[in-house]
């Protein structure tokens, strides 16, 4: 919350104050001790161990980044009724002062953080739902249609309710007359008068309703404001700005502020339709079509089930199965050099095994056609090992001439099956230099085949973490970036104000300015790294919580805020 940080510090300064005090009254403290089982001084010391403890617990809440959390203030409301006026009353009680100031100083920081927390709830809603009225009255005919649709069973309930049902033709008669002005000498008179009334009614409701949230959101940031600014004066009686505050009579009591707080809240005047009143017409025609379209889903559930577990259980399964487990498998293998994963389009030994049984057979053929005395088996080996078969095709050219007769012998067909088995160890040697380019560049393969399936995962992975960051799966960076945009605009505007603005309205620029501060303390968290987070609520709580600063000052820390953290938004 944005005024944590000053609340904290404190809290803490009181029960630093308060120690020293016990230590350099100590003597003091002994004789109490001694008559600690009186009842005035039994209730008072039980009280401020109450207080006390609601302290840590509240500071235990700030510091885990819990910033919802309200103190309550039953259990202390009864204590503080239990206890005599005088140690209770706005006046230190001659009994004890110690006590009595401690437990006045504790219960006003957790007054005042409770105070600010509500508001800071509250009022954002109601500057909320006044944007909402105001965008219906602005919208075009159609959407305030809608709007009369909407909250119709609403207004007729209470029409019936209240027993008006017979003033009605006049009110609307009325709010006719309203909207057909009569000008000197131009009748206005028009034939379908009446069918303008319904939008008529729903303009009138609209910016009644707008005007009324206007009223109540002016006084109540107003007063937040007052409350914002003057409490963390050194020289305000802080006593005297919750009275302000609530409006209380000079001779109120802490235990009379205390109560209020407790039951405090921001009244709606003239709230938005709830979730039913703006939906109540889909729901309608959902019920009209509803007991078929779930009886059709009865029906079918078997083949539902069947749907899901093939396209959406299975899909997943074998998504991370085959295209991410396997893949990385895959990589692991190449990386280690493994020769069982080798990427290939012929198996291993293959062209071993042709080139082989090439050179049997040539050195058969030409030995069989050639004095085998004058042949060099191994100089032969080499050459058809490298492609050179000169011997054998002079054997094949003598052959051409006799073709007939080397046909009936067998010899020609014979050495045409020798070529047709060069050829094929040509291929296979074609082969095999495409798998060395595979296998070169098997580690590239991998990784391109594992590539959509990461894409596929890791677009899921970051529309699960917007849904849990954001509450949308839509909402990305650029969006939040521009509410940043368009929040510390309105800072600056209000700052700028606040330089030559009254009184009256200096407090209402505070009560916007820290509203939207809290705002903007919010948006930066999902931009603002984590390990800078700490500089950033700084920078933002000196906006509200540092008396110190004039507006001129946190204009500077405005263009401070830019300079530092713009790089992220």
């Amino acid at each position: 919350m944005i005024v944590n940080r000053y609340v904290v510090t404190q809290l803490e300064s009181i029960t630093r104050q308060l120690e020293l005090e016990l230590y350099a009254c100590s003597d003091v403290v002994r004789s109490l001790d001694l008559k600690i089982e009186d009842g005035e001084l039994k209730k008072a010391n039980d009280l401020l161990q109450l207080v006390k403890t609601e302290t840590d617990a509240c500071i235990a809440a700030v510091n885990s980044g819990n910033s919802g959390f309200v103190t309550s203030f039953d259990r202390i409301i009864e204590k503080l009724e239990a206890l005599p006026e005088q140690l209770v009353s706005t006046k230190n009680a001659p009994l004890d002062d110690l006590v009595a100031a401690s437990i006045q100083n504790y219960l006003y920081m957790l007054m005042y953080h409770t105070l600010v927390a509500k508001n800071l709830n509250r009022l954002p809603r109601l500057l909320s739902d006044q944007s909402y009225y105001e965008q219906v009255f602005r919208s075009p005919w159609y959407n305030k249609a809608l709007y009369g649709l909407q909250v119709l069973p609403t207004k007729l309930y209470r029409y019936a309710k209240n027993n008006n049902l017979t003033e009605l033709p006049t009110k609307l008669r009325n709010t006719l007359k309203i909207h057909s002005l009569q000008f000197v000498g131009i009748s206005m008179k028009r034939p379908w008068s009446w069918m303008e009334l319904p939008a008529a009614m729903v303009e009138t409701d609209v910016l009644q309703r707008a005007e009324s949230l206007e009223r109540q959101t002016n006084e109540d940031v107003s007063r937040f404001g007052q409350l914002i600014h003057r409490f963390p004066k050194d020289d305000e009686d802080k006593f005297q700005v919750f009275r302000d505050f609530f409006e209380l009579p000079p001779d109120a009591k802490l235990l009379d502020v205390v109560r209020k707080i407790s039951k405090w809240d921001i009244s709606y005047s003239s709230p938005k339709p709830s979730w039913i009143a703006r939906h109540w017409p889909v729901i309608l025609l959902a019920f009209m079509g509803g007991p078929s379209t779930v009886l059709y889903v009865w029906q079918s559930r078997y083949n539902i089930i069947s749907f899901l577990e093939r396209n959406l259980v299975q899909f997943t399964k074998d998504l991370i199965t085959n295209w991410v487990i396997e893949p990385i498998r895959n990589i692991w293998s190449t990386v280690r050099h493994d020769p069982n994963s080798s990427v290939a389009l012929m198996s291993q030994g293959t062209l071993n095994t042709e080139v082989s049984s090439l050179q049997r057979m040539i050195i058969d053929f030409v030995k069989e056609h050639e004095d085998g005395n004058t042949i060099d088996t191994d100089v032969l080996l080499k050459q058809v090992e490298f492609g050179n078969l000169t011997q054998f095709m002079e054997i094949y050219e003598a052959q051409l001439k006799k073709p007939v007769k080397n046909i009936l012998t067998g010899d020609l067909i014979r050495a045409l099956l020798i070529q047709i088995q060069k050829g094929k160890v040509d291929g296979s040697i074609a082969v095999h230099g495409i798998d060395q380019i595979l296998q070169s560049q098997q580690l590239v393969f991998g990784i391109v085949s594992i590539s959509p399936a990461l894409i596929i995962l890791y677009t899921v992975w970051t529309s699960i973490s917007k849904l849990f960051r954001y509450g949308t799966i839509w909402m990305g960076t650029s969006q939040c970036r521009s509410e940043i945009g368009v929040s510390m605009n309105n800072v600056e505007r209000l700052l700028n104000y606040s330089v030559t603005s009254p009184k009256e309205v200096d407090y209402w620029n505070t009560g916007l300015l820290t509203l939207e501060m809290a705002n903007l303390r919010q948006l930066g968290q999902k931009l603002v790294p984590n390990n800078r987070m700490l500089e950033w609520f700084r920078d933002i709580d000196d906006l509200v919580s540092n008396t110190t600063l004039d507006a001129q000052a946190k204009l500077n820390v405005i263009n401070r805020i830019y300079h530092v953290y713009g790089k992220y938004f």
